[in-house]
């Protein structure tokens, strides 16, 4: 199977694109324990945690001026779970995990 990627865009929020990525790289590992609350949540949508510990995502800042209104975080997710399953990846694993360690407003609005 080859992989798909799916980019998003969001505002910029509270926090920085290395600390997101950060938290990331932590819903990744976390994926490959089952009892973990990431591998909970991609069961409880239905995805295959152990498929999505292999994504791999990326974290960018995009246009890096000085006022966060114009600056972008760029997440670039790739995995072969298919593409239409990557944003439900995102909604539904990854977002909550970066909600609870970084804070609602980690990132701004979706671009």
């Amino acid at each position: 199977m080859t992989e798909d990627a799916v980019e998003l865009r969001f505002q910029h929020g509270q926090a920085s694109a290395a600390r997101i990525q950060e938290a990331v790289d932590e819903v990744l590992v976390d994926l490959a324990d089952p009892r973990s609350r990431a591998a909970e949540l991609a069961r409880d949508a239905r995805l295959d945690p152990d498929a999505l510990a292999k994504a791999t995502v990326s974290v960018e800042e995009e246009g890096q001026g000085f006022d966060p209104l114009t600056t972008t975080i760029l997440l670039t997710i790739a995995t072969d779970v298919g593409a239409h399953l990557i944003k439900q990846f995102w909604d539904a694993v990854i977002w909550p995990r970066i909600r609870a360690r970084l804070g609602v407003d980690a990132l701004g609005g979706r671009r």
